[in-house]
């Protein structure tokens, strides 16, 4: 796993990444389940990387900081618009992986579809 940021390659997973930005993101709820090398997935699973949880007042914090730290393929436009504009370049989440069969892919947070290498 990687994170492109600011042309910068981080190994790092997304949420390891964005707590190391700074102090004030340690404030922030989420729950993780992380993706690490060799680790076996099932056949028609999901893993949820990221499953954020809300503050103390009800409302969410993380995610609208994650959705404007990182480019997500299809992430509805109203998830977002109604947050302030941040001068932020915008980060990619890169996964790469292979089955038991030995084919490879790589998936992206900024494409819907992962590319078979």
């Amino acid at each position: 796993m990687q994170i492109h940021y600011q042309g910068k390659d981080f190994a790092a997973d997304p949420y390891d990444f964005y707590i190391g930005l700074s102090e004030e993101n340690r404030k922030h709820g989420a729950g993780v389940d992380k993706v690490q090398k060799g680790r076996l997935i099932p056949a028609g699973t999901t893993v949820p990387m990221l499953q954020f949880t809300p503050g103390a007042n009800g409302e969410q914090t993380m995610l609208p900081v994650m959705l404007r730290l990182f480019d997500f393929a299809d992430v509805p436009f109203e998830w977002y618009s109604h947050l302030p504009p941040v001068d932020v370049k915008h980060g990619v989440i890169e996964v790469k992986y292979s089955s038991v069969y030995g084919e490879h892919w790589r998936a992206r947070s900024d494409r819907a579809v992962p590319d078979h290498l």
